[in-house]
Protein backbone atom coordinates (compact mmCIF):
# COMPACT_ATOMS: atom_id res chain seq x y z
CA UNK A 1 0.00 0.00 0.00
CA UNK A 2 2.42 2.01 0.85
CA UNK A 3 4.86 1.32 -2.46
CA UNK A 4 1.62 2.58 -4.04
CA UNK A 5 1.14 5.73 -2.77
CA UNK A 6 4.82 5.95 -3.73
CA UNK A 7 4.11 5.22 -7.22
CA UNK A 8 1.60 8.04 -7.23
CA UNK A 9 4.00 10.71 -6.48
CA UNK A 10 3.42 10.86 -2.37
CA UNK A 11 6.33 11.23 -0.19
CA UNK A 12 6.15 8.13 2.47
CA UNK A 13 7.49 7.19 5.60
CA UNK A 14 7.95 3.66 6.57
CA UNK A 15 7.20 2.15 10.44
CA UNK A 16 10.05 -0.26 11.00
CA UNK A 17 8.31 -3.58 12.23
CA UNK A 18 4.68 -3.91 10.71
CA UNK A 19 3.60 -6.95 12.65
CA UNK A 20 2.03 -6.42 16.42
CA UNK A 21 3.72 -3.19 16.05
CA UNK A 22 0.50 -1.54 17.88
CA UNK A 23 0.98 1.18 16.13
CA UNK A 24 0.81 2.88 12.28
CA UNK A 25 2.38 1.10 9.62
CA UNK A 26 3.64 4.09 7.71
CA UNK A 27 2.77 7.83 6.87
CA UNK A 28 1.97 9.56 3.60
CA UNK A 29 2.50 12.95 2.94
CA UNK A 30 -0.23 14.68 1.26
CA UNK A 31 -2.23 17.81 0.86
CA UNK A 32 0.39 19.59 2.65
CA UNK A 33 0.25 17.39 6.47
CA UNK A 34 1.31 13.47 6.93
CA UNK A 35 -1.56 11.03 7.13
CA UNK A 36 -1.31 7.83 8.67
CA UNK A 37 -1.60 4.12 7.22
CA UNK A 38 -2.26 1.43 8.92
CA UNK A 39 -3.17 -2.12 6.69
CA UNK A 40 -5.00 -5.28 8.20
CA UNK A 41 -5.56 -8.57 6.65
CA UNK A 42 -9.15 -10.04 7.96
CA UNK A 43 -10.91 -13.04 6.94
CA UNK A 44 -14.34 -11.25 8.03
CA UNK A 45 -15.70 -8.02 8.98
CA UNK A 46 -13.66 -5.94 10.61
CA UNK A 47 -13.51 -4.97 13.98
CA UNK A 48 -14.79 -1.39 15.24
CA UNK A 49 -12.45 -1.66 18.12
CA UNK A 50 -9.50 -1.62 15.42
CA UNK A 51 -10.92 1.81 13.91
CA UNK A 52 -11.25 3.43 16.91
CA UNK A 53 -7.86 2.27 18.18
CA UNK A 54 -6.67 3.57 14.96
CA UNK A 55 -8.29 6.85 15.29
CA UNK A 56 -6.97 7.43 18.85
CA UNK A 57 -3.23 6.01 17.43
CA UNK A 58 -3.19 9.09 14.67
CA UNK A 59 -4.44 11.79 17.31
CA UNK A 60 -1.61 10.41 20.07
CA UNK A 61 0.85 10.89 17.37
CA UNK A 62 -0.38 14.63 16.34
CA UNK A 63 -1.78 13.38 13.10
CA UNK A 64 -5.17 15.21 11.80
CA UNK A 65 -6.40 11.63 9.45
CA UNK A 66 -5.20 8.10 8.33
CA UNK A 67 -6.22 5.38 5.75
CA UNK A 68 -7.09 2.54 7.82
CA UNK A 69 -6.74 -0.61 4.94
CA UNK A 70 -7.57 -4.02 5.10
CA UNK A 71 -9.17 -6.87 3.46
CA UNK A 72 -12.42 -7.98 5.30
CA UNK A 73 -15.52 -6.95 4.90
CA UNK A 74 -16.58 -3.00 6.21
CA UNK A 75 -20.43 -3.50 8.30
CA UNK A 76 -21.97 -0.03 7.79
CA UNK A 77 -22.07 1.03 11.55
CA UNK A 78 -18.10 1.14 11.12
CA UNK A 79 -18.09 3.81 7.91
CA UNK A 80 -20.46 5.51 9.78
CA UNK A 81 -18.19 5.98 12.82
CA UNK A 82 -14.92 6.54 10.79
CA UNK A 83 -14.70 10.36 10.92
CA UNK A 84 -11.30 11.50 10.35
CA UNK A 85 -10.31 7.68 9.70
CA UNK A 86 -10.58 6.81 5.73
CA UNK A 87 -11.48 3.18 5.04
CA UNK A 88 -9.74 1.78 1.93
CA UNK A 89 -11.06 -1.86 0.74
CA UNK A 90 -12.61 -4.18 -1.48
CA UNK A 91 -12.94 -2.72 -5.02
CA UNK A 92 -11.39 0.74 -4.06
CA UNK A 93 -8.73 -1.13 -2.98
CA UNK A 94 -8.22 -2.95 -5.84
CA UNK A 95 -8.38 0.17 -7.86
CA UNK A 96 -5.73 1.52 -6.10
CA UNK A 97 -3.27 -0.96 -5.85
CA UNK A 98 -3.88 -1.69 -9.53
CA UNK A 99 -3.94 2.21 -11.14
CA UNK A 100 -0.91 3.22 -9.34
Amino acid sequence: VLDAFERRGYPVERNRRYTGDGGLDGKVFRDGHWIGVQCKRYKGAIQSAHVDQFASDIQRMGLSEGYFVHTGRTPSGVRRRQGKVTILSGAELIDFLSTS
